[in-house]
């Protein structure tokens, strides 16, 4: 077999192939390729001319790209490039690289030279050193800035534009400022160096301050602006009105309140409009949707202000006034008094509303009391009425109930035997002032006369035994009846029997008991007994039995008593206290 198309500078090599088969050929490209080119090789077989077989390789030149193409650099900075080969070449193990100002490594890091200008950076193949690939470094000045634009900027707003101005600005360069909510974007460097143009915007949430630039090159420090932006901050003017403006209520009325809250900003443009919150009032409530309740309890008539803010903020500019008037109830009459069964229609006035409704207390419907029968204590009771419109505004009246009460006078009398006294009975509380008039002997009398009594005009028993305690009572025909009373004492003085002493003679030396009869003895003894004469005569003691028997205990002077008794001249007499009656009693010798 026969190979044809071998270009030139390549080389064909057979290679050593199994016996009896067809030989095997290694195709070596030309070294360099210097153009892209096809190359045809024909196999035709020795036996037979007719037997061929065609193959078509495609040769592709190297070459070396270099990245960055283009690039700046400040004086004295720092530029990493990079290398990549194309095509390739049998044997090649890298680049070397070069530059035409400046300093390069075998890595591609480029250190520019200390004055600006330009320079050529190469990368070349490690063998085939023809073949290469460049890039151009511009050398620029020191990076300096001497002017910011612009010199104020309103915080919130849309971005506008930006210009930094001074030497050594980089391609790549980035753009801060020192306040991070203030951002560039879009940073592009002209070709001087000289300018950096772009857009710069400032967050809403940034105050009033000032902020400088910073610039940073590629591999370089930080430069910062000597000049500075002044940041305006967003402001917003709320508008709020309120309506109704004005209402008057009374107590725990209602009464719908709408705000409307409009929003611009010092951009000239509006805002997002917050809702509305109301601040509560000094007196009342007002809920979150503006629905205010009057107070439970107007006691007069005052004011208060509504006020509507701007929700989330502080700004309470719009109001509106409520006036809260009182709804008084009057009862009339004030007060009055009763007796048990009389009753009193009451009245009402009401101010301070339209609607005079009235609710009664359950004590009196419709305004109507009765008091009740009988009435057992004097007790005052409330009637109330109350505002339909406001069930707290009452009115009220008293009324005293008077129980039955009743009086006698006087309220004590002595009298004699026969003697006569007139009471007189006084009945409160009852229209009915009839009385029943009763008069008892005190209970215990052991000879009991109580008398009469008529139409209050006690008469006392013309005739008694004993000293008489007599109740005169007077009773009030209405009920419950009470009663009144007086005393009446009923005085005889007391008297002795005829013959009323026993024994009725006593003997010198001798002494003993002598019994006393008569009426309205007295329980202190009663009596004594007394000598009309010069014989003494002792009585030890006087014993009460009863109004009508004293016992006397009596001892005799004896007989030989010097002066002696002479029974003609010596007489015993026995008195009754005050000296009323008496009784002899003949002495014995």
């Amino acid at each position: 077999m026969t190979v044809t198309g071998v270009n030139p500078g390549s080389t064909l090599t057979p290679v050593a192939n199994v016996a009896g088969t067809a030989p095997n050929y290694t195709y070596t490209a030309p070294s360099p390729v210097t153009s892209e080119q096809t190359v045809t090789l024909t196999a035709t077989s020795t036996s037979d001319s007719k037997l061929t077989a065609s193959v078509t390789i495609t040769l592709v030149p190297a070459t070396v790209a270099v990245s960055p193409a283009t690039a700046s650099v400040t004086v004295g900075g720092a530029l990493l490039f990079s290398a990549s080969v194309s095509g390739g070449v049998e044997g090649e193990s890298g680049v070397a690289w070069t530059a035409s100002s400046g300093t390069i490594n075998g890595s591609g890091e480029y250190t520019a030279p200390s004055a600006p200008g330009s320079a050529t950076v190469t990368a070349c193949l490690s063998v085939s050193k023809s073949i290469c690939g460049t890039a151009t470094v511009t050398v620029l000045a020191q990076l300096t800035i001497t002017g910011l634009s612009p010199a104020t900027l309103n915080a919130g707003a849309n971005p506008v534009n930006l210009t930094i101005s001074g030497t050594g600005f980089v391609t790549g360069a980035q753009v801060a400022f020192s306040d991070t909510r203030v951002t560039a974007t879009n940073p592009v460097v002209n070709t001087a160096g000289t300018t950096i143009t772009g857009m710069v915007s400032a967050s809403s949430s940034v105050g009033s301050e000032t902020v400088y630039a910073i610039v940073t090159n590629p591999g370089g420090s930080p430069v910062n602006s000597s000049q500075v932006m002044t940041i305006v901050p967003i402001s917003y003017t709320y508008t709020i009105t309120v309506s109704p403006s004005a209402v008057t209520l009374n107590a725990s009325q209602t009464a719908q309140f709408t705000a409307v809250v409009t929003c611009k900003t010092n951009l000239g443009g509006t805002c997002s409009t917050p809702s509305a919150a109301w601040q509560a009032p000094s007196l009342g409530s007002i809920s979150t949707n503006g629905l205010y309740t009057a107070p439970s309890s107007v006691p007069s008539t005052e004011t208060t202000q509504v006020y509507a803010c701007v929700s989330g903020i502080s700004v309470c500019s719009a109001k509106s006034t409520v006036t809260l008037t009182p709804v008084v109830v009057t009862v009339s009459p004030a007060t009055i008094t009763l007796f048990g069964g009389q009753n009193k229609q009451f009245t009402t006035t009401v101010s301070g509303t339209t609607n005079t409704s009235v609710t009664w207390s359950a004590n009196a419907p419709s305004g109507l009391y009765t008091a009740p029968t009988p009435v057992t204590a004097a007790q005052n009771v409330s009637v109330t009425a109350c505002s339909a419109v406001v069930s707290t505004s009452c009115g009220s009246a008293v009324v005293s109930l008077v129980p039955v009460g009743i009086t006698n006078s006087p309220t004590s009398a002595s009298l004699a035997p026969g003697g006569s006294q007139q009471f007189a009975a006084t009945v409160t509380g009852a229209t009915n002032t009839a009385v029943t008039w009763t008069a008892v002997s005190v209970a215990g009398q052991l000879y009991p006369a109580p008398g009469t009594i008529s139409n209050g005009l006690y008469k006392a028993a013309s005739s008694i035994v004993a000293q008489q305690f007599v109740t005169v009572s007077a009773c009030a025909v209405a009920t419950p009846s009470p009663c009144a009373t007086a005393s009446v004492t009923v005085t005889a003085p007391p008297t002795i029997n005829s013959g009323g002493v026993v024994p009725s003679s006593i003997t010198l030396g001798t002494g003993g008991y002598l019994t006393v009869y008569g009426e309205n003895l007295e329980a202190n003894g009663g009596v004594t007994v007394v000598m009309n004469g010069s014989c003494p005569f002792v009585q030890v003691a006087a014993t009460y039995v009863s109004p009508v028997q004293l016992n006397v205990l009596y001892a005799a002077p004896p007989v030989s008593f010097n002066p002696p008794c002479d029974p003609g001249e010596d007489i015993l007499y026995v008195t009754t206290t005050g000296g009323q009656t008496s009784q002899a009693i003949q002495l014995n010798p």
